[in-house]
C-alpha cells in the first residue's frame, strides 16, 4: 500500500448484486453526529461547462453537479452498492416484475416552492423515453413502457418486459426535472436559460450563480426534505486541467477532487490535504469507430488491439492504480466478471500478420498498408482523438498513437479541449480512434453501451446476439442465470475486439483533512451525500 494512501475494498458486493436492488436498503433519517460543524463552502472541480439538466445532462460534469441539484427516486447506499430511499420512501415490485410501485415523500418542493409530485416523475421518464430529445438515458430505460401516476405521490413503472436492474439504474443518473418549467419548452435540449444558468430542483443545494467557463456557485437549500446541507454551499469551479487542479489544491482553492495517477507525487505533500484510492465499476478504452472502415473489420480490431502495450501503460500512466482489464464488466462485479475471456497480449508481429489477414498490406512501397475497397485503393489512415485537459487521456493517447505508428499505419493524432472532444467527436461519433472510460452502475447491464441502437454505445458495435443476450440479462432475477448470460456475453465481445480494454482503475481522490462526512464510495455517487458533508473547523 502506498504511503499516504487508503485503498478501500468492494466487500460484500456479491451478496448485494443478488437481489440487484429487488429490496432497499434502509437509511432513516439521523440527528446530525456529534461534533458535526456548520457552515463553509466545499470546492470542486468540473472539466467543462454543465448542462444542469437531469434528462439531458449526462457528461461527467454535467452529472457531478446535477447530483446535487437534482435528487432522484432512490440514490445508492452509503456502502456505494445496493440502491436506498431518496424521493421515494420504498417501492414494491410485482410478482410477475413488471410493475414497480414507488411511494413518493410528501414534503418534497423544488427550489422555487412547488411542491414535487408524481407528475413530476412521469413528466422526466416520458421526455427520457421521447426520441426526439435523444437523452443518452433512453436505452437504459428501454423496458420502460410508461410511468402511471394513480395520485401526487405514488409513481408506478410499468415494464415491457421484467427489469432487474431498475432500481440501481434510477440511482445511477436518473434525477427528477420540474414539469412545471420545462413543460413550457417544446423540447427540454432548447430549455437554455433553465440548462445553463437557472435550474430548479430538489436537491440539497441550488444555484446561486452560474458563470460558463468559470464557476457555478451552489448554496444550501433551507427547505430540504431532510435535515438541511451542514455546508453553506459548494462551488464547482472549471478547471480543464489537471495540473491547474493540484495548483488549486495547494492555494486550498479546490478541497474535494478526483486525480489522475500521475498527480499522486505532487499531491502527497500538500498540507491539509488526504488520498483516498476507492475501486470503482468503471474501465478505460480505446474506442474503435467499428461504423467506420477500416475498424468495421474484426480481424483490423483484434490486430489494433494486439499493437497495444497496455502494461506499459499500466506502468507508465497508471502506477499501480488499476488493473488490466479484458473486457467491459469490471472486475470488481465479480459475480459477473469472467477472467476465462479471449486474450490480446502485446505483439507486434501478430498484430502485422492479422492486417495482412484482412488485406492490408503496402502494395505500392510508401511504406503505409493500404487495401483496395469498392475499386479503389484505400491508405490505412486514421486520427486518434484525445484531451489536453486530462493527465491520463492525453497519456494513453499519446502512447497508443506510437503503438500504431510502429506498424506502418498512417495515424495521427488530434489533442483537443475535454468539452470540444466530447462534443465534436464523441456525442455525434465522428471520430476513429477514441481515448475515453466508462462509469457504470454497480450491475452488468451493458445493454446502453453495447445494444445495436444503445444510446451510449458510441463505440458503434453491433451484433444482434449480444442484443438477445444484454436484453435477456436485464429480465432476468436469478443472480446465477444472470451470470451465464453476460459471461457469453463478454466472451462475444473479446472475441470480436470491439474495443481496446486497457485498465479497471481505482479512483483517486483527494479531501481536506477538514472535510467530514463523505462516504467511501465513487466520488459521483458520493455526491448523493452532500448534504451531510461538513468542514471542521
Amino acid at each position: 500500500m502506498r504511503q499516504g494512501v487508503i485503498r478501500i475494498l468492494g466487500i460484500g458486493l456479491a451478496a448485494v448484486l443478488l437481489v440487484a436492488g429487488w429490496i432497499p436498503a434502509v437509511t432513516p433519517t439521523a440527528a446530525a453526529p456529534a461534533g458535526v460543524q456548520k457552515g463553509g463552502v466545499v470546492s470542486i472541480s468540473l472539466l467543462g461547462d454543465p448542462i444542469m439538466n437531469p434528462i439531458t445532462g449526462t457528461d461527467i460534469s454535467s452529472v457531478l453537479v446535477n447530483k446535487v441539484l437534482f435528487s432522484a427516486l432512490v440514490r445508492p447506499s452509503p456502502s456505494g452498492l445496493r440502491p436506498s430511499p431518496d424521493l421515494a420512501e420504498s417501492w414494491t415490485v410485482s410478482a410477475d416484475g413488471r410493475r414497480w410501485t414507488f411511494n413518493l415523500r410528501r414534503d418534497v418542493k423544488w427550489h422555487d416552492g412547488v411542491p414535487f409530485t408524481s407528475a413530476d416523475v412521469r413528466y422526466t421518464f416520458d421526455q427520457i423515453l421521447d426520441a426526439k430529445i435523444q437523452s443518452r438515458q433512453r436505452s437504459d430505460f428501454a423496458a420502460l413502457d410508461r410511468v402511471e401516476t394513480p395520485d401526487p405521490y405514488t409513481a408506478v413503472f410499468v415494464l415491457r418486459q421484467p427489469f432487474a436492474p431498475l432500481p440501481v439504474l434510477l440511482g445511477h443518473t436518473a434525477g427528477i426535472g420540474p414539469k412545471h418549467i420545462l413543460e413550457k419548452e417544446a423540447n427540454v435540449n432548447n430549455a437554455h436559460e433553465f440548462n445553463k444558468r437557472r435550474p430548479v430542483g430538489t436537491g440539497p443545494f441550488m444555484i446561486r450563480e452560474a458563470r460558463a467557463g468559470s464557476h457555478y456557485i451552489l448554496v444550501r437549500n433551507p427547505n430540504f426534505y431532510r435535515e438541511p446541507a451542514y455546508l453553506d454551499g459548494i462551488t464547482f469551479l472549471i478547471v480543464k486541467d489537471y495540473n491547474v487542479t493540484v495548483t488549486k489544491l495547494r492555494t486550498g482553492e479546490l478541497n474535494f477532487v478526483e486525480i489522475a495517477p500521475v498527480n499522486v507525487p505532487a499531491v502527497k505533500n500538500i498540507a491539509g490535504m488526504r488520498i483516498r484510492s476507492v475501486p470503482i465499476v468503471n474501465y478505460w478504452e480505446i474506442r474503435l469507430n467499428n461504423a467506420r472502415v477500416p475498424f468495421n473489420d474484426i480481424k483490423v480490431r483484434q490486430a489494433m488491439t494486439h499493437a497495444v502495450d497496455r502494461d506499459a501503460i499500466l506502468r507508465a500512466v497508471i502506477q499501480g492504480y488499476g488493473k488490466m482489464a479484458s473486457g467491459p464488466i469490471p472486475d470488481v462485479l465479480f459475480w459477473a466478471f469472467n477472467r476465462n475471456v479471449r486474450k490480446y497480449p502485446y505483439d507486434p508481429q501478430k498484430a502485422l500478420a492479422l492486417l495482412k489477414e484482412a488485406g492490408w498490406s503496402d502494395t505500392d512501397g510508401d511504406g503505409v498498408p493500404d487495401k483496395v475497397i469498392d475499386g479503389k485503393k484505400v491508405p490505412f489512415r486514421a486520427t486518434v482523438s484525445t484531451s489536453n485537459g486530462h493527465p491520463v487521456m492525453e497519456q494513453v493517447g499519446i502512447m497508443a498513437h506510437q503503438y500504431f505508428k510502429k506498424l506502418g499505419l498512417d495515424i495521427r493524432l488530434e489533442i483537443l479541449e475535454y468539452n470540444t472532444k466530447i462534443f465534436q467527436r464523441v456525442v455525434p461519433r465522428n471520430y476513429d480512434i477514441d481515448i475515453n472510460w466508462r462509469v457504470m452502475p454497480p450491475d452488468p447491464d451493458m445493454l446502453n453501451y453495447y445494444a445495436c441502437k444503445g444510446g451510449a454505445n458510441t463505440v458503434n458495435y453491433c451484433n444482434p446476439t449480444v442484443d438477445d443476450l444484454l436484453v435477456r440479462g436485464r429480465q432476468i432475477a436469478n443472480q446465477e442465470e444472470r451470470r451465464k448470460i453476460y459471461f457469453q456475453f463478454q466472451e462475444i465481445v473479446a472475441d470480436e475486439a470491439a474495443e481496446i480494454f486497457v485498465y479497471y482503475p481505482f479512483e483517486i481522490q483527494v479531501l481536506s483533512l477538514a472535510l467530514q462526512g463523505v462516504p467511501t464510495m465513487g466520488y459521483r455517487d458520493g455526491l448523493r451525500y452532500a448534504s451531510e458533508f461538513w468542514l471542521q473547523r
